[in-house]
């Protein structure tokens, strides 16, 4: 049965995120003496991580007290964006007791160049050309990319300007070792020392001849990186503005609140919540003032008031 807390009568935490979410709970757990930071890599009570780099296969190994973390498993599918809108939509389409224009205002998911998955041909060709849509990077955070524009072409235009060009695109990813069962990553194996293990050697000549049976056997130990193709640009949301936001003291604003959901989908509500207020008072016009529109306190930091 696994311990409560350790040994000295106090709960382990390891804090592995620089969040600014995070950063007033990890100030909070230090003043409480009940609480102790870790550094162990498995022996605690609460991780604190960054969504995708929690080790869940790992958790419980190596210790005997009882491990939680602060993300659920396999949550993309309502913390991405372009995810949650689609499953939003699945939902609807299952159920009779809500539509999805109750949930959220009209959404399109759009991809830099058209790609795969790409919503734009569905979006009303006769939409009001002064329509104010809000663009959003799905894979975003902190406001970054965020863009208020007029009409669905501007909307578009703004998207597609996100794809990167050729020379600014990002390496392809790779992997270290491309086992016997990895011909699909790369036509070519490569040895510890970079030469080509393919099967053909290179003689001072110049002229190529057949290398030996015995050196076409795949190379052992550490092989070269083995590039994949790159991935495809990240999808955006283009979203209908909302034309009359709720607001407070005439700035727009948005809560964050935090709930704690047990494995038996209990789900506990902690009573105290973050308000996040523009500095600046809403005006449905200067789109371009991204203080007055996006709440999200990195944008906020910039501002003059």
């Amino acid at each position: 049965t696994k311990q409560l807390v350790g040994e000295d009568g106090v709960f382990l935490y390891r804090f592995e995120t620089e969040s600014t979410v995070y950063a007033a709970l990890n100030k909070l757990l230090k003043e409480r003496p009940e609480w102790k930071e870790t550094s162990h890599e498995s022996h605690f009570n609460l991780l604190i991580g960054e969504r995708w780099k929690i080790p869940y296969a790992r958790l419980g190994q190596g210790t005997t007290l009882r491990q939680v973390v602060n993300h659920y498993r396999a949550t993309k599918d309502i913390t991405i964006k372009a995810l949650m809108v689609r499953t939003l939509r699945s939902y609807c389409d299952c159920s009779s007791l809500v539509d999805i224009n109750e949930l959220i205002p009209e959404t399109y998911v759009c991809v830099p160049g058209g790609g795969l998955g790409d919503e734009r041909e569905t979006i009303d060709g006769s939409t009001d050309p002064n329509t104010i849509w809000i663009c959003k990077p799905t894979a975003g955070a902190h406001g970054s990319g965020i863009a208020v524009v007029r009409g669905h072409e501007e909307a578009l235009r703004r998207i597609d300007e996100a794809a990167p060009r050729a020379s600014d695109a990002e390496p392809p990813k790779a992997f270290e070792s491309a086992g016997p069962g990895d011909i699909w990553a790369c036509s070519e194996r490569w040895t510890k020392d970079g030469d080509s293990a393919t099967g053909a050697e290179e003689p001072s000549g110049g002229e190529a001849k057949e290398a030996p049976p015995q050196s076409r056997r795949p190379a052992k130990g550490p092989t070269k990186r083995v590039a994949l193709r790159p991935k495809p640009p990240k999808a955006w949301l283009m979203q209908r503005y909302l034309s009359r936001p709720f607001l407070l003291d005439g700035r727009k604003f948005d809560i964050r609140a935090v709930v704690v959901v047990t494995p038996q989908y209990q789900i506990y509500w902690y009573k105290q919540w973050i308000l996040r207020m523009c500095s600046e008072p809403y005006t449905p016009d200067d789109l371009e003032n991204r203080i007055k529109h996006i709440s999200n306190h990195c944008i906020q930091t910039s501002s003059e008031h």
